[in-house]
């Protein structure tokens, strides 16, 4: 006779529906493809989720994946196979005039800024550094009081010299800044840190991804009800660079005029060139 187990009402108050970010893209745990890690019988691993802004509302946060890495292993090893539509943009430019939409196999560099209890990595590329960039951006703040500027100096090392293990401190479930892609924002959280299991833990092909929630792309800013398939970057008509936005409104809009070539560009997203939907 099965076991019927009937809730209280209060119970309810513990309750919640699925979440879209419940849902997991992938039917077996994904190694990395390339710099791999081999765990030995000591090494620490740590289960990283990666979270992105609520595409519906603007408060929100929804868990994109879920990784797991070994304490050697650098923060450009999480930046590297989180799950994001926008973690990788083509180089090509959509020319809508002439028709050739010639499309190339983006890279998997990037440049970022990761903050851990505030030290700001960089990427390591220079002036354009996203850890330089960021700081200049909050020194604006400085002077006004009524301005509450959080406390953020940039790091000594990169994402790509800076391992978890190096870290002076890394809690458990405290959200840490993520921004790529100009505006792009994440947060990312450790919700495990502990000792590597001999036998439930696999001992290589760190970092692996354990879940991928399936993508939701992001609405057009113009009309906010089709999905958006361009973006556009350098555009002074538009509230935001780069700023996405439907094939229609972008044909309404049409192309500046006077705007420097080497300042605008308008590209394919990648969901639509890989074909993922």
């Amino acid at each position: 006779m099965p076991f019927i187990c009937r809730l209280d009402a209060n119970a309810t108050l513990f309750l919640r529906r699925a979440r879209f970010a419940d849902d997991n893209a992938l039917p077996d745990i994904r190694p990395a493809t390339k710099d791999l890690a081999t765990a030995s019988e000591d090494s620490i691993v740590l289960i990283v989720s990666v979270y992105a802004r609520s595409i519906w509302h603007p408060y929100g946060n929804n868990r994109i994946s879920q990784h797991a890495l070994l304490a050697t292993q650098t923060l450009a090893d999480l930046f590297r196979v989180m799950e994001c539509p926008y973690h990788r943009l083509t180089t090509d430019i959509y020319l809508e005039q002439s028709g050739d939409n010639d499309v190339e196999e983006p890279s998997d560099t990037g440049e970022c800024v990761m903050c851990v209890e505030g030290v700001a990595y960089g990427d390591g590329t220079g002036e354009g550094d996203y850890a330089n960039l960021l700081h200049k951006h909050l020194e604006i703040y400085e002077e006004d009081p009524k301005i509450q500027r959080p406390s953020l100096v940039r790091g000594a090392g990169t994402i790509h010299t800076t391992t978890f293990a190096s870290l002076p401190s890394l809690r458990v479930n405290e959200p840490y800044y993520l921004l790529h892609q100009g505006s792009c924002e994440h947060f990312f959280v450790a919700d495990q840190i502990r000792l590597l299991h001999p036998s439930a833990d696999p001992r290589d092909g760190y970092p692996q991804t354990l879940q991928s929630t399936p993508q939701r792309r992001d609405v057009c800013r113009v009309c906010s009800r089709m999905t958006a398939t361009l973006s556009v970057v350098g555009d002074r008509r538009l509230g935001e660079s780069p700023c996405v936005m439907c094939a229609g409104c972008w044909k309404k809009l049409g192309w500046p005029k006077g705007e420097r070539e080497d300042m605008f560009a308008v590209k394919l997203l990648v969901s639509d060139i890989l074909g993922s939907g």
